[in-house]
């Protein structure tokens, strides 16, 4: 009897509450800009047995789905995007993935790279609730001159080494966006999204081909990443900028508070 409760929870129960978690994590990252792994991957080393890689895997598997639907929603919706920006973000994003998926296979001190996440991040939600215009578009975009996009590709490598770690850091580069380019939140998301699409592709089928994973989980948090993703982007431009930021800003607050305890404790 008890190894027949074992097999049900293995093949249905598991799945299921993966399925669910990630449909949750992947509105709440496409709604707020990133994060989508991030958020789901600590449940699944919670919840779940398996090794750092195969869950992280998973994961990843959640979040390609969740970018490629919410860039396929934000493309339908014209967008503007500059496609220089966009080339130096999706291929400094890949340098830096492979650097930090390289470094995830060896030895490392996680603790240090999540605290400079959380500060980075606590910091900027700081500046996001005091700055009333910021990420609303009532501000002009900064004109991207070579030394700006010089810039833009240092930060890119530098977050994207942490996505190769542990993911979820789009919402770094939708905060870069936004603070420091001054480009409307929605707009913002958009390059986020359409970026690490491409980027999840190259990662995720690394990721599964060193790592071997649970069919029936990561089918079910696909599924939950693409429904998540769909709802959570059409939720952006139905409540628009306004409720975007103050979404993020109170995200990117929890996320940073939750980094910090784990550091510490």
């Amino acid at each position: 009897m008890h190894e027949e409760v074992t097999l049900f929870m293995h093949q249905w129960i598991i799945p299921s509450l993966g399925g669910l978690i990630a449909t949750c994590t992947a509105l709440i990252a496409a709604f707020t800009g990133g994060g989508s792994a991030f958020l789901l991957f600590p449940f699944l080393l919670l919840f779940l047995k398996g090794s750092y890689i195969s869950l992280f895997a998973v994961a990843k598997i959640s979040a390609t789905l969740m970018t490629f639907v919410a860039s396929q929603i934000h493309w339908k919706k014209r967008q503007q995007l500059d496609f220089r920006l966009f080339l130096v973000l999706s291929i400094c994003g890949l340098i830096g993935t492979i650097i930090g998926t390289y470094v995830i296979r060896y030895e490392f001190n996680e603790q240090i790279f999540r605290m400079i996440m959380a500060s980075v991040l606590l910091s900027t939600a700081l500046f996001l609730a005091f700055s009333k215009k910021i990420g609303l578009g009532l501000e002009t975009p900064k004109k991207l001159t070579e030394k700006l996009l010089i810039i833009t590709a240092v930060f890119t490598i530098f977050t994207n080494i942490l996505n190769g770690i542990f993911g979820g850091t789009g919402i770094l580069l939708t905060l870069y966006l936004v603070s420091i380019l001054r480009i409307p939140f929605i707009q913002s998301i958009a390059y986020t999204m359409l970026c690490y699409f491409v980027i999840n592709i190259f990662q995720t089928s690394y990721l599964l081909s060193i790592a071997d994973i649970d069919i029936k989980l990561g089918l079910a948090v696909a599924i939950g990443g693409i429904i998540g993703s769909w709802t959570g982007t059409h939720l952006q431009y139905w409540k628009g900028n306004i409720w975007v930021k103050k979404g993020a800003t109170l995200g990117i607050f929890l996320i940073s508070l939750k980094l910090i305890s784990e550091s510490i404790f």
